[in-house]
């Protein structure tokens, strides 16, 4: 591999982690607004139209619920050093 091939790849790696990390915290903020506002309750999926037609709020409540619990477990668990590591 070539240094100028090897510095591509990297920046590649670090600009992904970065926006993994970005990502995560902004479905966080998500997370946030649902449980403040108590969406569980109140959002109603049945006016959702185009691209989000036929999604459901039990979708919804999967993505920042169960799976971002799971990216928060690796994180946890070691994860988040190796991200921030490469973080730019």
């Amino acid at each position: 591999m070539t240094a100028t091939k090897a510095n591509e790849y990297m920046m590649l790696v670090r600009v992904e982690s970065t926006n993994l990390l970005t990502t995560l915290n902004r479905l966080q903020l998500l997370r946030q607004e649902w449980d403040a506002l108590n969406y569980v309750n109140t959002y109603d999926d049945s006016g959702l139209t185009g691209a989000n037609e036929g999604k459901t709020k039990a979708q919804l409540a999967a993505v920042i619920g169960t799976s971002l619990d799971a990216f928060e477990g690796l994180l946890a668990a070691g994860h988040a050093t190796n991200l921030f590591t490469l973080k730019i």
